[in-house]
C-alpha cells in the first residue's frame, strides 16, 4: 500500500512539474528564459531570438571599440532595453536580418 502512495505522489509531482514548465514556456517567456533558459519566444529563427542575437552582437562590438566610454555603453544598453526600441527592433526583424542589423546600427550611432 505504501508503494502505491509514493508512486501516486511521484506521478502527481511529475505532472505538476510538466504543467508548470509548459505554462512558463508558452505563456511567460521572460520568466521561462530567466529560470529555465529557454522559451517559446526565443526559439531559433523567431524575431525575438534574432533581436536578442543582434543586440548582443552590437554590445560586444561596442565593448571592443575605443570610441565608446563606459557611460556611452551603459546608455546604449539602456536604450536597447527600452520598450519603444525593442518594438522597433522586433518590427525590423520581421522584415529581415539585414534591416534588423541596420536598425541596431542606427541605435548604436545615436549613442556615439
Amino acid at each position: 500500500m505504501a508503494n502505491k502512495g509514493s508512486f501516486h505522489l511521484f506521478l502527481s509531482a511529475l505532472l505538476v512539474a510538466l504543467l508548470s514548465f509548459f505554462l512558463l514556456y508558452f505563456f511567460a517567456p521572460s520568466m521561462s528564459t530567466r529560470f529555465l533558459g529557454v522559451s517559446f519566444a526565443t526559439r531559433k529563427g523567431s524575431s525575438n531570438a534574432m533581436v536578442i542575437t543582434a543586440v548582443e552582437d552590437a554590445v560586444d562590438d561596442v565593448k571592443n571599440s575605443p570610441e565608446f566610454t563606459k557611460e556611452s555603453l551603459d546608455k546604449l544598453q539602456d536604450l536597447l532595453r527600452s520598450a519603444d526600441v525593442q518594438a522597433k527592433l522586433k518590427a525590423a526583424a520581421k522584415q529581415g536580418e539585414d534591416i534588423l542589423k541596420d536598425a541596431v546600427q542606427t541605435v548604436t550611432d545615436m549613442v556615439k
